[in-house]
């Protein structure tokens, strides 16, 4: 896998997380955001979280040397 590729991932990933700490945010603080926002930041928290996860582990895996 090469660096480009890698960090590639790594954008992303990072992305992801930073998604998911703002659903987290808005989940804690309902009261400041409208109801249909509140309510998608309950799934919207696994929903970046779980990829992500899978984007940081993609992201340090390397390639098998024939």
């Amino acid at each position: 896998r090469d660096a480009q590729e890698s960090r590639g991932l790594g954008d992303v990933y990072k992305r992801q997380f930073l998604l998911c700490d703002v659903c987290v945010g808005i989940r804690n603080q309902p009261e400041l955001f409208p109801g249909w926002l509140a309510a998608f930041a309950q799934v919207g928290m696994w929903l970046f979280y779980l990829p992500g996860q899978v984007l940081l582990v993609l992201s340090g895996r390397k390639e098998p040397t024939k």
